[in-house]
């Protein structure tokens, strides 16, 4: 996700897909190629849910690029997370966050002041 109008809508489409199933965020990171998502599983497959987030996600960003064909190329991955491990794995998307908010206030300061960062 380039900016932050990419990543408010996503987070909007996120949220009411999480709201209507019967899964439970507890973390998320969103990288400029993937996202990070930490939840509590439901019976719902993960597919169904998530589809309603990728789907108008996707045609917002052909839209916006003139662009046509696949943003998401694969399906989600789900990575099962023992409970003594679930601590590792909020720190590990906190930092990657982190990081990719230092990257992004860079970028905005090289900006504003007409250079390259």
């Amino acid at each position: 996700m380039k900016g932050a109008l990419e990543r408010e809508y996503y987070l909007s489409l996120l949220g009411r897909a999480v709201t209507d199933s019967d899964w439970s965020l507890i973390s998320y990171g969103l990288m400029s190629s993937h996202t990070h998502l930490e939840v509590i599983a439901g019976e719902q497959p993960l597919e169904d849910w998530l589809r309603r987030v990728h789907t108008p996600f996707a045609d917002m960003i052909n839209r916006t690029n003139d662009r046509i064909g696949p943003v998401f190329v694969r399906g989600p991955a789900a990575h099962p997370t023992p409970m003594d491990r679930v601590g590792e794995l909020l720190a590990y998307l906190r930092l990657v966050d982190a990081q990719l908010e230092y990257q992004r206030a860079r970028a905005d300061l090289a900006a504003a002041r007409g250079t390259a960062d």
